[in-house]
């Protein structure tokens, strides 16, 4: 890869390598009972980021793909996760009896700190893996 794109495949590299390890930690972290519909793609999306990050710090012939397909099931968690918060912001909006202002809003916080991490981040990643995939087909 050329030597100005070092720094971006550097930090997707690491920021994908932390996010595997947040999504592990937060899922091992209660050990109370789980489903497996929560673990599944917990478990998939930390494989494919430590997969991504891998091959990205290698460069391997496979990390455009690799980094593609966990950006993907990252922005498919993510919108998933933000349509249920939004649901429950409306919902909670909605029953206000008993709650006061601040844990009414605490959801609708929720869902803009995670904003940049669920969607923007994995969205960032493909669209810089298509430009150099382009880039590539073009040479």
């Amino acid at each position: 890869m050329p030597k100005r794109r070092s720094a971006t495949v550097w930090s997707f590299a690491v920021g994908n390598a932390l996010l595997a390890l947040i999504v592990l930690l937060a899922l091992f972290r209660d050990s109370g009972a789980r489903s497996w519909i929560a673990i599944a793609p917990a478990l998939l999306l930390a494989a494919l980021l430590l997969a991504s990050s891998i091959g990205l710090l290698c460069s391997t012939a496979w990390s455009l793909l690799a980094l593609r397909a966990s950006a993907w099931v990252g922005l498919a968690l993510g919108a998933c996760a933000l349509a249920a918060l939004a649901i429950f912001a409306f919902q909670v909006s909605q029953l206000r009896v008993g709650l006061d202002e601040g844990s009414a809003l605490a959801p609708v916080l929720l869902l803009a700190l995670l904003l940049p991490y669920l969607i923007l981040y994995p969205s960032a990643q493909l669209l810089w893996a298509h430009r150099q995939h382009r880039f590539a087909n073009q040479s």
